[in-house]
């Protein structure tokens, strides 16, 4: 297992793909030029505050300051990211995820982001989104609010 992950730190510069028009990320694969060009990468999600992106003639991006706290509110993002998402696909374009270490910030998100396109539970998107990136693992709060949200979009649709 050890194996596995220092491989995978190895290449955390690379995007990884969800599903067509959807990938998560650390900060290095934000800044991989080549790579993000590879993927067809045309909107950024960053979920941290910084000044100024890497590329900003090059990729439309979303910069949220969004703390990596099990206190953070989720719903005051997420209707942004979820936009932002919509803008990428009706553009025929493709959507990074991506925080600093690509672990609990853009994995909450890309599960959210999961869970809303493809109608799964908390559990079902998450595992999706964790065979994808093995390294995500949201704290505790997000985990607890998407699950919540999840349920929620179910009772709705009953």
């Amino acid at each position: 297992m050890i194996n596995n992950y220092n491989s995978f730190l190895q290449t955390d510069d690379l995007p990884q793909k969800i599903f067509n028009g959807l990938f998560i990320g650390s900060i290095d694969a934000s800044e991989n030029f080549k790579a993000l060009k590879e993927n067809e990468i045309t909107h950024i999600l960053q979920l941290f505050y910084s000044n100024k992106p890497p590329y900003p003639n090059d990729f439309k991006y979303l910069i949220l300051d969004m703390q990596d706290s099990s206190q953070e509110d989720l719903s005051k993002f997420l209707p942004k990211c979820f936009e932002f998402y919509d803008s990428a696909q009706n553009s025929q374009g493709n959507l990074l995820v991506h925080c600093v270490a690509g672990v609990s910030r853009s994995g909450a998100v890309s599960t959210a982001i999961v869970m809303r396109e493809l109608g799964l539970g908390f559990d079902q998107a998450f595992d999706l989104v964790k065979s994808k990136r093995p390294v995500i693992h949201p704290n505790v709060g997000f985990s607890q609010q998407l699950n919540h949200w999840g349920f929620k979009e179910a009772m709705k649709n009953q």
